[in-house]
């Protein structure tokens, strides 16, 4: 799961209005956005695991759920086969450029990714 340091790529659930306010607001500011809804293509268990790995957080805190709500399952190959199966499942919007990679749970958020390592908007510009 890397990307060309131009490229925002950001997977998304079209279900989820906050997530197709991210989306809309991404295109908006990145010049190159490859927007992957969960719903239509579906990540496999490499692409979870490998995502928890660059995020340093465990598998299991990919499962959508309430604040209050704790994951019970603890073994990664259940978990990552609970999200393959049920993409709903996955706790979205989540996003990379280049190798920096990061959950989105703000419109700030967006920010860091748009602005990783001075990338400027203009695609001729510090590349």
């Amino acid at each position: 799961m890397h990307s060309d340091k131009r490229e925002l790529t950001l997977w998304y659930n079209s279900d989820q209005p906050f997530d197709v306010q991210v989306v809309a607001r991404v295109q908006d500011v990145a010049p190159y956005v490859q927007a992957r809804d969960i719903r239509k293509d579906i990540p496999t268990a490499t692409q979870i695991a490998y995502l928890a790995k660059q995020l340093n957080r465990p598998v299991a805190d990919f499962i959508k759920k309430a604040p209050e709500e704790k994951t019970v399952i603890e073994n990664d190959h259940d978990v990552l086969q609970l999200l393959v199966e049920n993409p709903e499942m996955i706790d979205t919007p989540f996003g990379f450029r280049g190798d920096h990679y990061a959950m989105i749970t703000s419109f700030g958020d967006i920010e860091k990714l748009r602005d990783y390592k001075g990338i400027s908007e203009n695609p001729n510009v510090n590349l």
